[in-house]
């Protein structure tokens, strides 16, 4: 047996977006890659390397050093970089490998695959052997972005990722950027305490670190942990320094509000979680008309003590108030505090609130976007009837957007509706862009624009994005589901299930794990444990069409039709009194291999512009259906 093991430098590349175009252009996506290999040899062969196969739309490189490597990653990017449709992304990483039977093996092989898969499009990213390889070289620079755990690798991988002289300036900057946060720029606001003598201000506590969360989010050079990772400890006894730790972040505000009547005690911590000593600490006693100005004095006392300099309109935007109306401020808490709990009853009560706080003050924007979140939640989800739903969420969309044009999530709001009931993917498109340029911190729109990129077939950049949500909201149970969910999509069930294990340790009581994980489950063929998972989110959350919907044809991929016909008639039931999807009975008919009783209901859901017909084109519970003339006029017609 011919076997030989040596150190090398070896490379992975790959074409971003491929699968999608091979999708929508067959020859289109086979000529890219044959200019991609044309492009690739020549320049293997100049710098002193192995060409030793292609995988897909990849391929496998080997150099004799790591300066080779690195000159021909560059040299390739260049060839490529005024090629809008080649998009390459490379990994680099020197390791043992091993060469057997035609074939190459070893740590080094892997190391460099998991690099490459983390890469941006257009990037190079390498590991720290190779960095320190070619730090010193002329000409060569790379920018630390972090340590990461790599899939099937046991310990943490330092990764740089590659810049050189002709890179444009505007990647010089975000790098930088990028730079000053690893440095330690960070920060996570916990949830305030509730130290009132009621323990009825939850809702002002959450609010309060909420709004200082959005203000800092605005700093440039601050790295914000997002409401949801922050909120997660709370009540759990971790101590600052434990927190600092899991969320990756240089220091903790913490505090405590005690109210009564209209008189505040607010009390506010910056410590850093590296020795637990205090950066600042301050005692407020003020009345209830001063919190706004309390608000300021905590954001700029903590820029300041985390020695940032505010560049030009930094500051006009960290202070930045929406509304002078104490009392429709807290009229708008209050209804963020119900939307926040996610569900039909949150979302009532949140919505009065809302309202109120506009009765108050008409011109205050924040509310109409929480009114169109909820009708837009509300909607997709089937708690109410989704063409009234999202007809409302765009008139009150469009109000905040007319006060104040420069709100990220009035934009990702918007894109929303474009989505999922105008069928309109050129606007949703640049909506879901507008909200991200207007605020890069915002991991809900990079979470709904990673949505929209799987329900429309790609895929790469779909995880890019979700993984760019994951960065700003580790913590996210939402987030990290959807993550499992953009899996599916690709058909990557294994990685989905694996990765809704992780999210259901998260929150064990989050629903939409479970149900994602059973349509997983049916993906490998194992209908028993896809009944056990989607059983279990009937019990969490009570008469969910959604749910009902892939519960019955869970029954019917079982062999069990007696229930999955029953799970029928319980919808029929259920429709007398609340909106019920026609694409959710579609799927337990798709389930009963009813072709036209599918077909039927999918009819239905067009007519009523069911959100959900947005996955058609994508969700695997569909793909007996692909090959009927029915299924492709159906798409035809949204376009």
């Amino acid at each position: 047996m011919n076997e030989t093991r040596k150190l090398a430098a070896v490379m992975f590349t790959d074409i971003v977006g491929y699968t999608a175009l091979m999708s929508l252009d067959e020859q289109k996506a086979l000529s890219v890659l044959q200019k991609n290999m044309d492009i690739q040899k020549p320049l293997v062969e100049k710098f002193n390397g192995k060409f030793l196969k292609e995988m897909g739309d990849g391929t496998l490189l080997c150099f004799q050093s790591a300066l080779d490597a690195v000159q021909c990653a560059h040299e390739i990017q260049q060839s490529v970089s005024d090629d809008p449709v080649l998009n390459l992304r490379i990994g680099i990483h020197l390791g043992d490998i091993v060469f057997k039977e035609g074939d190459i093996y070893g740590d080094g092989v892997n190391v460099a695959s998991r690099i490459e898969q983390l890469a941006d499009s257009g990037g190079i990213y390498i590991s720290d052997q190779i960095y320190n390889a070619i730090r010193n070289k002329p000409g060569i620079k790379a920018v630390f972005v972090g340590e990461k755990m790599l899939k099937n690798i046991s310990h943490p991988v330092k990764i740089y990722t590659l810049l050189s002289e002709p890179f444009p300036e505007r990647r010089n900057e975000f790098l930088a950027t990028s730079m000053d946060k690893v440095k330690g720029k960070s920060i996570a606001v916990m949830q305030f305490t509730d130290m009132s003598q009621q323990k009825d201000q939850e809702y002002f506590c959450e609010g309060m670190a909420e709004e200082l969360i959005n203000a800092l989010a605005k700093v440039a050079r601050l790295q914000v942990a997002s409401r949801t990772s922050a909120f997660q400890f709370k009540g759990k006894g971790y101590d600052i320094c434990e927190i600092g730790k899991k969320l990756n972040v240089q220091s903790v505000l913490e505090g405590s509000i005690r109210k009564a009547g209209n008189k505040l005690r607010i009390t506010a911590q910056l410590v850093d979680v590296t020795d637990g000593y205090h950066l600042w600490s301050e005692k407020y006693d003020r009345d209830m008309e001063d919190i706004f100005a309390i608000q300021d004095e905590i954001s700029l006392a903590i820029v300041d003590n985390l020695k940032i300099k505010l560049l030009r309109d930094e500051k006009n935007e960290l202070v930045k108030r929406y509304t002078e109306n104490k009392e429709a401020y807290n009229l708008y808490l209050k209804g963020r505090y119900f939307w926040n709990r996610r569900s039909e009853v949150g979302f009532n009560k949140a919505f009065e609130f809302f309202q109120s706080a506009i009765k108050i003050d008409p011109l205050y924007a924040l509310p109409y976007i929480g009114i169109a979140d909820t009708y837009n939640i509300s909607g997709h989800f089937c708690f109410m009837n989704p063409g009234e739903a999202f007809e409302k969420a765009r008139k009150a969309v469009k109000k905040a957007l007319e006060i104040d044009a420069s709100l990220g999530e009035a934009h990702s709001s918007l894109a929303w509706i474009y989505t999922y009931n105008d069928w309109n993917w050129e606007k949703a498109e640049q909506e879901y862009k507008n909200a991200i340029e207007l605020n890069p911190e915002y991991a809900t729109a990079h979470e709904w624009y990673a949505l929209f990129l799987a329900g429309r077939g790609r895929i790469d950049e779909a995880i890019t994005e979700i993984n760019e949500a994951l960065e700003l909201d580790p913590l996210s149970p939402m987030i990290n589901a959807i993550f499992g969910l953009i899996f599916i999509f690709s058909r990557r069930f294994e990685e989905a299930i694996e990765q809704f294990r992780k999210t259901i340790e998260m929150n064990p009581n989050f629903t939409f794990a479970y149900i994602w994980q059973g349509m997983a489950y049916w993906g490998i063929g194992d209908n028993d444990k896809a009944l056990v998972s989607l059983l279990k989110s009937e019990t969490l959350v009570k008469d969910m069409t959604y749910s009902i919907g892939s519960l019955g044809m869970a029954y019917a991929l079982a062999g069990q039709k007696p229930k999955a016909i029953k799970t029928l008639e319980r919808m029929e039931t259920l429709s007398e009194n609340k909106y019920v999807s026609p694409l959710h009975k579609a799927i337990i008919y798709i389930g009963l291999i009813n072709k036209d009783k599918a077909f039927e209901y999918i009819d239905k859901a067009y007519i009523e512009r069911d959100s959900f017909l947005f996955y058609l084109k994508t969700l695997p519970m569909f793909d007996t259906l692909r090959s009927d003339p029915r299924f492709i006029e159906v798409l035809k017609k949204m376009e």
